[in-house]
This record gives C-alpha cells, sequence and structure tokens, in this order.
C-alpha cells in the first residue's frame, strides 16, 4: 500500500511537536544516526573480518589468556603486578599534580 509522503511528514511534524525538549534531543540523536553514512571499511579490515570468520568456519578454537600472555612471554602474575604497578603510578600523578 504506497504511502504519502507529505502525509508522512505532517504526522512526524505533529508527534515531535508533542515532545519534550528531551525527548527531541534523543530523537534528533536517533536520526542523525540514521541519516549518517558509515565510515568505509578498509581493505585490510575487510581482509581482517574475512580471515577471522574464516577461522571461525574451520573450528577456530578461543585463546586463553594465560596462552595469550605466554606468547608474549608473560605470566598472569607479571600480568597482574603490571596493572598494579600503572595504579600505582596513576595515583602518583594524581596525587602530585603532574
Amino acid at each position: 500500500m504506497p504511502t504519502d509522503l507529505n502525509q508522512d511528514k505532517q504526522q512526524a511534524y505533529a508527534l515531535l511537536s508533542q515532545l519534550s525538549p528531551d525527548q527531541l534531543s534523543a530523537v534528533r540523536e536517533l536520526l542523525e544516526k540514521i541519516v549518517t553514512v558509515p565510515e568505509a571499511i578498509s581493505d585490510d579490515e575487510e581482509r581482517a573480518v574475512a580471515e577471522a570468520r574464516e577461522w571461525l568456519k574451520n573450528g577456530g578454537k578461543s585463546i586463553s589468556h594465560e596462552e595469550l600472555l605466554a606468547d608474549l612471554g608473560l605470566t598472569l602474575s607479571d600480568f597482574l603486578a603490571m596493572g598494579e604497578r600503572a595504579t600505582e603510578r596513576r595515583t602518583q600523578i594524581e596525587s602530585s599534580g603532574e
């Protein structure tokens, strides 16, 4: 069933006029997302996605945190200690005003 574009717009305007400022802002943001053209995916990103899909199709298994850390020459204890040192350093910086 074809619709009349002008009638649709009039109905939309009528509904918009009934919204609170916060609701209108939310609708505007939604409309911006709908009409904004998404950023193009690079060839490298396309290849990475294709490789990941192929890997999953062929029974690809997940990698544990421990395996990943071992590949980097770290243990879980090493990694946790790095996080603690980073937190301590951040606290020092924040308290000294650096």
